[in-house]
């Protein structure tokens, strides 16, 4: 007998031979495809770890890029601080353009609907 696990359902599986070897051939499937990727996983650690340890060059090289990369993360928060403060000033100076305008072209009497 099989249990289903999420939903512990007793299936017999002596009575359906092809619902036996279906679940089987999918559990040998799966079992495969993990091994596979643990095998790639592991591949690449030891290509990393291989990388790590080749020398103090490339620890250097790769010491210097880190930094390079920094500077630049740090002016592009910068820019784009600098584009939210630019975006929030035009915001201010078209309320109050759009409120003079209002106030310009409104008529005596006129209810200003809101919305």
């Amino acid at each position: 007998m099989w249990i289903h696990p999420l939903s512990l359902i007793v299936f017999p599986l002596h009575c359906c031979p092809k619902l036996e070897t279906f679940l089987i051939d999918r559990v040998l499937a799966r079992t495969y495809t993990m091994i596979e990727e643990i095998l790639a996983y592991e591949e690449q650690i030891g290509k990393l770890k291989g990388r790590s340890n080749s020398g103090i060059k490339s620890t250097a090289k790769n010491e210097s890029e880190v930094e390079r990369l920094r500077k630049e993360l740090e002016k592009k928060d910068r820019d784009l601080q600098n584009l939210k403060n630019q975006a929030a000033g035009n915001n201010k100076a078209y309320d109050e353009l759009a409120e003079e305008h209002a106030k310009a072209t409104s008529r005596p009497g006129e209810v200003k609907k809101s919305l």
